[in-house]
């Protein structure tokens, strides 16, 4: 889906199109992380990668002098602020088949992505097609299974969640609920110390609303994974 281009008509008497799609500059960036983690041979405990440019900016798909005026259920960011992925290990089911094309999205009207902060409070009014069916019609069961494994944390979590409204329905829970769920399996997943809706990242303390989620990947024929970033 094309970046919705950002009109500067009433702010700044300019527009400002759109250049690169969303999964054109979720590639770039996947790849750019991964090769430097793998080249370094680092862990979630080592240093995060290092950036040069505002890529919170790029994947937000707005100006840089625009991302003050974003609603404040996104992060607002400026020229020192990363956007980083937070890697997971992989699952590996026992299928070989490939789910590359399966994946639910979590964007907002503003071309950003929800904080895990608002999605587990269920603010996501924002979020694009929040009330719509997040799951494809007849491609999930009632429940899926979520899994989440930080690289360096242990064990994973792994439990089933709905997936459809009932067990008598065929219809998905919607992108805002499947949101609040995958927030509330995170916080699960965390240790959480003193009620602090955190994450920690090589002694470093994010809190959950500097992290992103983005996305939910199917992994697996019953599996899904959710994608995470962070912005420091």
């Amino acid at each position: 889906m094309p970046h919705p281009e950002y009109d500067f008509d009433q702010q700044y008497g300019m527009t400002c199109p759109p250049s690169y799609t969303t999964d054109d500059i979720r590639r770039a960036q996947a790849e750019a992380e991964r090769h430097h983690w793998e080249f370094n041979n680092l862990a979630m405990r080592c240093s995060l990668p290092p950036s040069t440019t505002n890529d919170y900016a790029l994947a937000a798909a707005v100006p840089q002098a625009a991302l003050a005026e974003m609603s404040s259920a996104y992060v607002s960011a400026r020229s020192a602020l990363r956007f980083v992925r937070l890697p997971q290990e992989p699952f590996q089911g026992p299928s070989n088949q490939d789910f590359a094309e399966d994946v639910v999205k979590f964007e907002t009207i503003h071309g950003g992505h929800i904080t895990l902060a608002h999605a587990l409070r269920g603010d996501v009014d924002d979020l694009v097609d929040k009330d719509r069916p997040a799951f494809p019609p007849h491609s999930v069961s009632s429940k899926v299974s979520m899994r989440i494994q930080f690289a360096d944390r242990r064990p994973f979590h792994h439990r089933q969640v709905m997936a459809l409204r009932s067990t008598s329905s065929a219809e998905s829970i919607s992108r805002g609920k499947l949101a609040y769920t995958i927030a509330k399996e995170t916080v699960a997943y965390l240790p959480v110390k003193d009620g602090r809706e955190e994450l920690t990242v090589n002694g470093r303390i994010f809190p959950f609303k500097h992290v992103l989620l983005v996305g939910l990947r199917r992994v697996s024929k019953g599996s899904w994974q959710p994608e995470f970033y962070v912005v420091f």
